[in-house]
């Protein structure tokens, strides 16, 4: 249903609202009041021609407008009966974008975020900044990586407050800081790997500068500080310089320091939980890695993204009660493991966990959007995720005209974005076959032993869909659909080439290789340089320029070893020199103990690439 006169204080909320859900249509009978009210939720009343909508946050707003368009694409349209009132089950309810791997999103993308968490009915968009932001005092930090200034900052704060939305800075101020490393000045302060030296003056004046940069760029006082994932705390340069200590009382000081300095520029502090339980060891997840009191002003926030069996939430969220009742979950929408999401899975896995945050009262819940390892995918890959964990959170049933009139796709064709990852229709497993196929050396062929017969046949098959997807999704979200389209294109070729080449040079089927060569020439690389565009459109289209060089580095030198085979295999076909690689027996795959490869996950480019040392 569509609306002609906006009546209310809020009335530029939903005009801006309105670039993406074009819900005002000057010609349309009815009128929108908007009131504010105190209690939580949203009410959606019909009185003839005139739709009322009450709400207690710019969220529920938000939330009450995808729902006016819901019901007038439903069977049943507006008209219903008395009030409709929805509430969410949580008080702090929001999603987090990785800006940390490299793709740093344009101010245009994060506002363009907000609008749409805004509708789904969010209440902030968290950016994560290892060290994306520009600190006074600290001129290297994020130097060369696109690192936000103030001002952007700012731009985008004032943006999210203007429709009721908050933005909230993710940061890290323990460990998780690799990319400062290689600059002298910081690897003084490094106890071991990318941890941070605890108990020096430098760190602490490092803590300072860091958080009153924030506190003085966003409007909101709520702040992740990370601090996860740092195992060998103190077990480096720490214990060189003070002999050993429990690792417990180490973190407990670093923690007191922290915490001192949010007071300070009196910021509430949220920190993830992996640290004072053994998160790393899940067998062991209630004994508790540190007996130091959590203060009361600090939220441990419990992640888990790996399971869809809602006990094993139960006994972790359990766990963290006994520990403190200040106890935040946040899941994941799947978009890190290569340059396709996976939506199906992560909605699954939010189920479970979102069930049993209900059942016991937890206020907090955060969707995580990591991008490791490069950010391949699309920042909008994941919406299917996120709608649906929304409708999970205010308790609605599955409804995909709404997510029609968020994006103007049916929501079982954009979920098809997930399909160049085979194996993965019903979402109860989670693969990234597109980049280790994609980046696995077609002499050494490392991940060869898993590839099943038949795989190309399943990548044309996925080529035939998306091109069928991608006539249906327009241009908004378009371009999405191309990059998965092209790369499922390459793995109908390089998929098993690996495999070819072995067999046909095993029984010195000189004709076969022919073939084998021409096809890399005259096919595979041609298939790649498409892919290359159409990635390197997706990302300028949503991040800045930065590190889009390590890409094409990473293109480049693929199809540069397929040059090389190429010559190397004419070279036996021709010369008879001998494939030294392929003289060498072919082992099991052994890098890990995943069951299969409908299951296998590695996102390791490095590792993908060669057996060899890359830097």
């Amino acid at each position: 249903m569509q609306i002609s006169e906006i009546v209310g204080t809020d009335r530029d909320i939903v005009i801006e609202l309105n670039k993406e859900l074009s819900i005002i249509d000057p010609e349309s009978p009815y009128a929108l009041i908007l009131e504010k009210k105190s209690d939580k939720g949203y009410e959606i009343q019909k009185n003839d021609d005139r739709i009322v909508v009450k709400y207690g946050a710019a969220s529920e707003l938000g939330r009450a407008l995808l729902k006016i368009m819901s019901l007038e694409r439903s069977e049943t349209g507006i008209d219903f009966e008395g009030t409709l009132h929805r509430e969410k089950c949580f008080e702090d309810f929001g999603v987090m974008l990785d800006v940390s791997r490299n793709a740093v999103l344009k101010i245009e993308t994060v506002k363009k975020m907000l609008r749409l968490a805004a509708l789904m009915g969010y209440d902030f968009v968290g950016l994560y900044m290892e060290d994306t932001l520009q600190i006074d005092k600290e001129p290297h930090w994020g130097y060369q990586r696109g690192a936000y200034t103030a001002d952007e900052i700012r731009e985008m704060d004032d943006y999210a407050a203007f429709i009721g939305m908050e933005l909230r800075p993710f940061i890290q101020t323990l460990a998780h800081v690799n990319q400062v490393t290689r600059y002298e000045e910081y690897a003084s302060i490094i106890d071991t790997g990318d941890i941070l030296l605890t108990g020096e003056k430098r760190t602490a004046d490092l803590i300072d500068h860091l958080l009153g940069t924030v506190a003085r760029s966003f409007r909101t006082k709520k702040i992740n500080i990370g601090m996860d994932e740092a195992y060998l705390v103190g077990r480096g340069r720490y214990t060189d310089k003070n002999g050993y200590e429990p690792r417990k009382e180490i973190m407990q000081k670093h923690l007191d320091l922290v915490l001192d300095t949010c007071r300070k520029y009196g910021l509430k502090a949220q920190m993830w939980s992996d640290m004072f339980f053994g998160f790393a060891a899940p067998e062991n997840v209630s004994d508790k890695k540190s007996e130091g009191i959590v203060p009361e002003d600090v939220e441990i926030c419990y992640w888990d993204y790996y399971s869809q069996d809602p006990a094993h939430y139960e006994e972790r969220i359990k766990a963290h009660l006994a520990l403190t009742k200040n106890v935040g979950f946040a899941g994941g929408a799947w978009k890190w493991s290569g340059l396709a999401p996976h939506n199906r899975y992560s909605i699954k896995a939010n189920k479970a966990a979102i069930s049993q945050c209900r059942k016991y009262g937890l206020k907090s819940y955060t969707v995580t959007c990591w991008g490791d390892n490069g950010a391949e995918a699309g920042c909008f890959s994941i919406l299917p995720v996120l709608y649906r964990t929304a409708e999970m959170a205010y308790g609605e049933d599955e409804d995909n005209e709404g997510f029609k009139s968020l994006t103007g796709i049916d929501f079982e064709i954009f979920i098809k974005i997930d399909d160049v990852n085979p194996y993965l229709e019903k979402g109860d497993r989670h693969n990234n076959i597109s980049k280790f196929l994609l980046f696995n050396d077609p002499l050494y062929g490392t991940f060869d032993p898993l590839i099943p017969d038949g795989l190309p046949e399943r990548f044309r098959s996925i080529v035939t869909d998306l091109k069928e997807v991608i006539n249906k999704v327009g241009n908004e979200y378009g371009y999405l659909f191309e990059t998965e389209r092209a790369l499922a294109e390459v793995l109908t070729v390089k998929a098993d080439l690996g495999i070819r080449i072995r067999e046909a040079y095993s029984s010195s089927d000189r004709g076969a290789l022919s073939v084998i060569s021409s096809e890399i020439e005259e096919k595979l690389i041609p298939y790649i340089e498409s892919l290359y565009e159409a990635f390197k459109y997706q990302w300028h289209k949503e991040n800045k320029d930065y590190g889009f060089e390590v890409q094409a580095i990473r293109f480049g030198g693929l199809i540069q070893r397929l040059k090389d085979v190429e010559q190397i295999l004419d070279c036996f076909i021709y010369k008879n020199d001998p494939i030294e690689v392929l003289e060498e027996k072919q082992k099991e795959f052994a890098y890990c103990t995943a069951s299969g490869i409908d299951t296998m996950n590695y996102n390791l480019w490095s590792n993908i690439v060669s057996p060899n040392v890359i830097g």
